[in-house]
């Protein structure tokens, strides 16, 4: 029986270390297509798989199935594709849909898994297209363009600039308009796929701060802004049931001795929802902002070196123990292991000579 014993404990250990080495890492890429890389979750070093031919993906998301990753391909006259993934990582192309506008900069997956989610940067316009049960994308079945030029900074908002496009916890479409200031939301018909405004259309940013990228904390009923212009983090109470936004706090993601350029980049939530993280491109670092637990406000903890220029992508592996940073204009990505529940990053491993990795996700 002791034999035994041993024998399935042994057994358990192995399973749980093949395990905690399985998470394949994307990494979407302006140069160097969509890589798949391994990580080794002991040591925290990433070993290349393999590499798919796709044109600045910068953007891309996996399928909570694992069975396909979708992409953008961010050019004049861009397209969404999508892709199957074999067992190692590796890609092959299902099929590539047009974005029926110019420079997509951002796609997502519905909370219901029935669609894919659009938004072009250069023609300002948000779409909704069906995700075909082999995976591939259908026909569009919304396409809207919101946005008006907000012009308060003219050769930034000159026209609509459609920068991402998301769930919101109640099932609802979040646009974020950097060229309009503007939040948008619709009211998703999952039946059919076509989207209305919501009573309350939009939530409006301060002018000329250039929202870019947005993330809900479903346990408070909060949302975060990231705001490529004015360099700041804005806090939102969102109502589940009417799909309002309120704001309560302006944070910057700067240190006010900082006088260089920056834009702000991503924003992300640590999975335990006690920490918020935004890059600094210019800057080169990470902010990082303590969440309150009864309240959602923010408080600063500090900033982080990108080791590297213009840190555009970034990302929190599921489990919450690594963080990965896109250096766009320094080609290289930055492991960091993750402690002290979020609040200290610090750096462990790099990847260099990667074209412009701008964008990650996990399986």
């Amino acid at each position: 029986m002791k034999r035994l014993r041993s024998f399935i404990t042994l057994f358990l250990l192995v399973v749980i270390m093949e395990s905690s080495d399985s998470l394949k890492v994307f990494v979407g890429t302006y140069g160097n297509g969509i890589l798949t890389f391994q990580l080794n979750a002991t040591e925290g070093f990433l070993k290349e798989v393999s590499k798919a031919d796709a044109k600045s993906a910068s953007s891309i998301a996996v399928h909570p199935n694992g069975k396909y990753l979708y992409s953008t391909s961010e050019l004049s006259k861009g397209a969404f594709e999508s892709w199957s993934i074999a067992s190692d990582g590796s890609l092959k192309k299902i099929n590539s849909v047009p974005s029926q506008g110019d420079s997509p900069a951002h796609l997502s997956i519905h909370s219901s898994l029935k669609y894919l989610l659009g938004s072009n940067y250069g023609s300002g316009n948000f779409l909704v297209y069906p995700i075909n049960s082999d995976g591939s994308i259908g026909q569009n079945l919304f396409d809207s363009t919101p946005g008006k030029a907000s012009e308060s900074v003219p050769d930034r908002q000159e026209g609509p600039h459609a920068h991402m496009i998301v769930t919101a916890p109640n099932g609802n479409v979040v646009g974020v308009d950097l060229g309009a200031d503007k939040v948008f939301s619709w009211n998703l018909d999952v039946e059919s796929g076509k989207m209305k405004e919501n009573k309350i259309p939009y939530a409006q940013v301060l002018s000329g701060m250039g929202c870019r990228h947005i993330e809900f904390h479903k346990a408070l009923g909060t949302a975060y802004v990231i705001n490529e212009l004015g360099n700041t983090l804005d806090a939102f109470r969102y109502n589940s049931k009417n799909g309002v936004f309120t704001a309560f706090q302006q944070v910057p993601t700067l240190p006010e001795e900082f006088k260089g350029e920056n834009t702000a980049g991503e924003i992300r939530i640590h999975p335990n929802g006690k920490f918020l993280y935004g890059t600094n491109r210019g800057g080169d670092s990470i902010v990082t902002y303590r969440i309150n637990q009864q309240d959602g406000r923010l408080k600063l903890v500090g900033w982080t070196s990108s080791f590297g220029s213009f840190p555009r992508g970034m990302a929190l592996d599921p489990s919450g123990k690594f963080f990965f940073i896109g250096n766009q204009k320094g080609n290289s990505i930055i492991v960091y292991s993750v402690s002290e529940e979020g609040a200290k990053l610090e750096k462990i491993s790099n990847v260099n000579n990667i074209e412009a990795p701008v964008d990650f996700a996990f399986l």
